[in-house]
Order: structure tokens, then C-alpha cells, then sequence
């Protein structure tokens, strides 16, 4: 009867929801760029200063706009398309059609995009698949697989996509060629052919991160006080609205993000044990419950979602010389009644480099220390339960990244 009442205490805090406000957000001040050198070094330009066409006149690796008001963030519609690519980008946008090999997209901020079929490992649209049942959607093990809506499940058409169109997707298969309205398309996943669409573009690789969560690898080509430039991988001019970025990564090879990494090992929290089917998956670059990493006041793009207890064991190759980052509990904890409490550690090749004190729902986020990596082969991300007992222990490894 005791263990009954504590799980029905935990689930009653964990979805009571009085809603507090959500914490203060700082004024806006003249808007200007944080740049983060690969050492850790931290300096701002004022952003009406910006204007550059070399990347490496910035002297970071990480630039952040601040007291920038961000474009509002359109609500999901039925028509809103989340394209995986080939070379890790993510993209979401309002789908504007296509013809042939390509498909047009309008971005947040209004940036129109147009995408090759060769550049795209999958698409769908989140607002037509099935809010209920566990429909697993995979690729097909040769040739295109299409999702088709029907009604409160999806079809499944294995094929060939022929062509895209204004109208919706020309698709070959048992059936025939037929053309599929894109308001029946739910998700369609594309047999890569070649590797032309795993490149950037030409120039200095940038990786620039949206409002909206969308993800972006491209080539720099120059930065202003209004937009950022870029070249697509298949070669056509892009320009980016300040407003409507979140964060950009020079990626040189100095740095790599934990989070673009996969464990080698996990150990998931399941506070009540299987039977009762609560689990929490570890989320990359989002919180455990799938929202935006939001710590501190502010969004953060990359990072790690867990839930106490948790254990991330990643293996390493001996060439990296120290791990960087923060870490706190999400701010969605602030919209419960209860605020959560856990302990965060990092164990490098067995031996403990870091013990966090106890961090609670609305602490400052907590900057790791510098932590040697010289030689190592192992890294343990560790999370613990302190006080709560499992209760809101919604923890996030904010921008943890391996330095060379």
C-alpha cells in the first residue's frame, strides 16, 4: 500500500500544473554577439558593428546573438514539414509545393529554401501522425517507403518517388504511379542513391541553429547586421535573418557536441520499475519530455534531456583535451508543484572528475569547471536522484562539448 501512495503522489506532482509564472526574462539591451572562442574565451560585438565576409574574422567558434527579439515562432499547422538531411541538418518550415527533383520551403522568419531530393533523408508532417498507437516509422530496406493518412492509422506504400509537384507526391509502387495529395502525405522516407547530398557548401562550414529548432549545415559566406549569408550544399544562395537564429557553430573540427554523439552505454531512469511502464529516454538537443532546452531564462539548442536517475557513457578515441558546459534542472519544472533535485557528476576513465552540490528547479545554471580529457577513452554523465525522490528530476547537460 506504501509503494501505491508514493507512486500516486509522484504522478499527481508530476502533472499538477498551477502554472506559475515562467522566470523573469532580462531586459533588452543594445543587441550584440557573444563569441566563444574554441579556449572558452568570451567576447561580444555590438551586432550593428557586424560585417563580415571571412569566418574567421569573428575569432569564435560559437556566436550567439543577445537582446535580439526573436521572430515569433509559427504554431503547427497540418502543412508544417520537418525534413531530415543527409548531412545532419534539420529543418522545419511551411511546405510551399515542388516540381520535379525539388521541394520549396518557407523558414521561420520567412526565408524561402529550396531543397533537392538528393539532400533529403526523410520528411514528415507532425500534425498527421497518429496522436495514439505506437506505429513505428522506418525506411524501407530498398527504395522509397511513403505514409500515407487513413484515417486514424497510416498506410504504408513501398516505391519510388517520381517526381514532387505542386499538388502533392508522384509516387511509383504495386499500385501503380499515382499522384498522392501532400494533405495525404504523413511521412515518406527517401533511399539515398549518392553521397552528394552529405556535404556543405563551399566555405568555412557553418552549422546555424534556429528559433525554431531547426538545424542548418551550409557554407559561410558573409555576416551583417541584418541577415547571414550562406551556400546551400547544392550550391544556391541562402540568407538567414538575424532574428531568426538561435545559434552558430563554426564547425572547424575543434569542437564536437556531445549531443551529436551516441552513447555507448545508457542507463535510463525508471522510478517504479517496468511493470508500471515509466521510462525516460535521454533526448538529444531537447528536454526529457521532448520540449526546447530552456534553462536559466533562455533557450538552449544543444544539449542533453535526461531524468534522474540517468547514466550516458560515452566512448572516446584519447585525442580530446577537456569537456565544457553547464548544467541545471529544465524550466519546465518551474510550471510544477514540485522543482526536482538531483546531483550531476562527470567520471572520466573510472575516476570522478566533478560532484555537483544539489541543484533544484530554478537554481542559476551551474558552469562545469574545465575538465581533463587528455588520454581518456570513457565518459560517464551521471545524474542522481538528491531529495525529491524522482519527482520533476528533469535534468539538462546544457552545451556540453569536447574541446581539442
Amino acid at each position: 500500500m506504501l509503494q501505491i501512495a508514493l507512486i500516486t503522489l509522484a504522478l499527481t506532482l508530476h502533472l499538477q500544473n498551477p502554472a506559475p509564472a515562467d522566470p523573469p526574462q532580462a531586459e533588452l539591451t543594445v543587441p550584440e554577439l557573444r563569441i566563444e572562442d574554441a579556449a572558452g574565451a568570451v567576447r561580444r560585438l555590438p551586432l550593428e558593428d557586424l560585417d563580415v565576409d571571412e569566418a574567421s574574422a569573428l575569432g569564435g567558434v560559437l556566436v550567439r546573438i543577445e537582446g535580439l527579439e526573436p521572430v515569433a515562432v509559427p504554431a503547427e499547422e497540418t502543412d508544417t514539414v520537418q525534413l531530415e538531411l543527409r548531412n545532419g541538418g534539420k529543418l522545419l518550415g511551411r511546405l510551399q509545393g515542388g516540381e520535379g527533383e525539388r521541394l520549396d520551403l518557407r523558414l521561420v522568419g520567412g526565408t524561402g529554401l529550396r531543397v533537392m531530393i538528393e539532400e533529403v533523408d526523410s520528411l514528415r508532417f507532425p500534425a498527421r501522425l497518429p496522436r495514439k498507437g505506437r506505429q513505428v516509422l522506418e525506411p524501407a530496406a530498398v527504395g522509397d517507403r511513403l505514409y500515407r493518412v487513413a484515417g486514424e492509422e497510416l498506410d504504408r506504400i513501398d516505391g519510388a518517388i517520381e517526381a514532387f509537384e505542386l499538388e502533392g507526391l508522384r509516387f511509383s509502387s504495386d499500385l501503380g504511379s499515382k499522384l498522392y495529395p501532400w494533405s495525404e502525405v504523413a511521412a515518406c522516407f527517401i533511399e539515398a542513391l549518392d553521397e552528394s547530398g552529405g556535404a556543405d557548401g563551399e566555405g568555412t562550414p557553418v552549422v546555424v541553429d534556429l528559433v525554431d529548432g531547426s538545424r542548418l549545415r551550409a557554407g559561410f559566406l558573409r555576416w551583417n547586421a541584418e541577415q547571414l549569408e550562406l551556400q546551400t550544399p547544392t550550391g544556391r544562395g541562402l540568407a538567414l535573418p538575424n532574428e531568426a537564429i538561435a545559434e552558430v557553430f563554426f564547425d572547424d573540427g575543434r569542437l564536437r557536441f556531445l549531443s551529436d554523439m551516441t552513447p555507448s552505454a545508457v542507463d535510463e531512469a525508471s522510478p517504479f520499475g517496468d511493470d508500471l511502464g515509466l521510462s525516460w529516454p535521454h533526448r538529444m538537443d531537447r528536454s526529457v519530455t521532448g520540449g526546447p532546452l530552456a534553462a536559466g531564462g533562455r533557450k538552449w539548442s544543444r544539449g542533453i534531456g535526461v531524468h534522474a536517475p540517468s547514466r550516458l557513457t560515452f566512448a572516446l578515441d584519447g585525442e580530446w583535451r577537456e569537456l565544457r558546459g553547464s548544467v541545471a534542472i529544465d524550466d519546465e519544472v518551474l510550471r510544477l508543484s514540485a522543482r526536482g533535485s538531483v546531483i550531476f557528476r562527470v567520471v572520466v576513465d573510472g575516476e570522478q572528475r566533478f560532484e555537483s552540490p544539489v541543484v533544484r528547479g530554478g537554481d542559476p545554471v551551474l558552469d562545469l569547471p574545465q575538465i581533463a580529457l587528455v588520454g581518456a577513452r570513457e565518459l560517464l554523465l551521471e545524474v542522481d536522484l538528491a531529495t525529491d525522490l524522482h519527482v520533476a528530476d528533469r535534468a539538462d547537460w546544457l552545451g556540453v562539448v569536447l574541446v581539442k
